[in-house]
């Protein structure tokens, strides 16, 4: 089972497209400045968000023009923000590559997703069933490549009583042998500010760690990861900043050595 498909599942059955169109939208055009002297680069990349912040669509403007020239991406949601469908649009032709499409499942808290190769709207692979709560948090997901009701991968994830903490357990031949953990801990607000790979299960981390922190908005404002879980931020460093409308600006330091080795800069405007 491949790492990035839980990714996938909980960050896009959870948190991607729109929620039914609803409420208000904002624009963010985003700039990248590779040695951060207030230069930034040709192109721009092109967002816009719903009410909830949920990323809706997304493309490359090679000329800041105002016209997107690739990698044009859209999504769609139900109220509850599970994919119904997602078009990836390599040219921005308007006749998409590669979509993604979901369904409730059998049951009233499960959603089925997957690779739609036809863009009919019938997953026909690397589907994915994710069960939820009743918090709405994702609490197992099955993995099915060829979407036939086969069992190719199982993830469960089990929730402290004060839903502070989370051990994730992943089970590649879903045969109850669990063969990689990862815990997390959240603040008041639900925001996750640690995780890691737990080698040994015992529900502390020992590799991978990512710490973040967030502001009384609860925008991200810092993240690291400290690759042996001692303290010590060893690499991918980020600080984050916000003007206007919530216009995110990025640092990143790669070594995390207090010199910064790339930059972005963005502009929202409510539509």
């Amino acid at each position: 089972m491949r790492q990035e498909w839980i990714v996938i599942a909980i960050g896009c059955v959870m948190a991607c497209g729109d929620d039914d169109g609803a409420g208000a939208r904002t624009r963010e055009v985003r700039r990248a400045d590779t040695t951060c002297d207030g230069t930034p680069e040709p192109g721009c990349d092109v967002s816009t968000f719903n009410a909830a912040g949920h990323l809706i669509d997304f493309g490359t403007d090679n000329g800041c023009d105002g016209t997107l020239d690739e990698n044009c991406n859209s999504a769609v949601l139900d109220g509850k923000g599970n994919v119904i469908r997602a078009e990836d649009d390599n040219d921005c032709d308007g006749m998409p590559e590669r979509c993604t499409a979901g369904a409730r499942g059998s049951e009233s808290n499960t959603w089925v997703q997957g690779d739609d190769a036809d863009c009919d709207g019938v997953p026909d692979g690397r589907c994915i069933e994710a069960t939820f709560d009743s918090y709405d948090r994702a609490t197992h997901l099955l993995f099915d490549l060829a979407c036939n009701g086969s069992r190719d991968g199982c993830v469960s994830v089990t929730y402290a009583d004060d839903r502070l903490s989370s051990m994730t357990q992943e089970d590649s031949g879903c045969d109850g042998i669990v063969e990689l953990c990862s815990v997390s801990t959240y603040d008041a607000s639900g925001n996750v500010i640690e995780s890691g790979t737990d080698d040994d299960c015992d529900e502390d981390a020992d590799s991978s760690c990512i710490t973040a922190s967030y502001d009384n908005q609860q925008r991200l404002l810092d993240v690291s990861v400290d690759d042996d879980c001692d303290g010590t931020p060893d690499s991918n460093c980020s600080h984050y900043e916000y003007g206007p409308n919530d216009a995110p600006s990025r640092t990143l330091d790669l070594d995390c050595d207090g010199t910064p080795d790339a930059c972005w800069s963005a502009e929202r405007t409510p539509l």
